[in-house]
């Protein structure tokens, strides 16, 4: 799981990096109210109609909402919160880091139904 969110880590930060940040429109939505479509105009004029993902709470047709966008490729955008930008690295890279963690700090062996005075 680490090595697979890794793979992608210098993409999400070259994303982070170089992406501007403008307020869209939820226009409408695709499969609830954590699914929607948003519109938003770029620095350079244009108008962009993608859809995305909200998360963990729902939005409604009409709500304004931070958008992410990459100025070269506005089509590649995403909402403007932890888990919209960071969301393959959280979902994939903390539980590798726990599971790396504790592999490497060890449990203690007291209190786990091991008890070295039994004979």
């Amino acid at each position: 799981m680490f090595c697979i969110q890794l793979s992608f880590l210098p993409n999400t930060i070259e994303f982070v990096r170089v992406s501007k940040v403008a307020f869209a429109e939820v226009v409408k939505l695709n499969a609830g109210g954590k699914h929607p479509e948003v519109a938003f105009t770029t620095s350079d004029g244009q108008r962009i109609s993608v859809p995305t993902s909200s998360w963990f709470h729902s939005v409604d047709v009409g709500d304004k909402v931070e958008i992410r966008y990459d100025p070269r490729q506005p089509g590649n955008a995403t909402m403007n919160t932890l888990f919209g930008v960071w969301s393959l690295h959280l979902f994939c890279g903390v539980p590798a880091m726990v599971l790396i963690l504790s592999g490497l700090l060890g449990f203690p062996r007291q209190g786990w139904g091991v008890n070295e005075n039994d004979d």
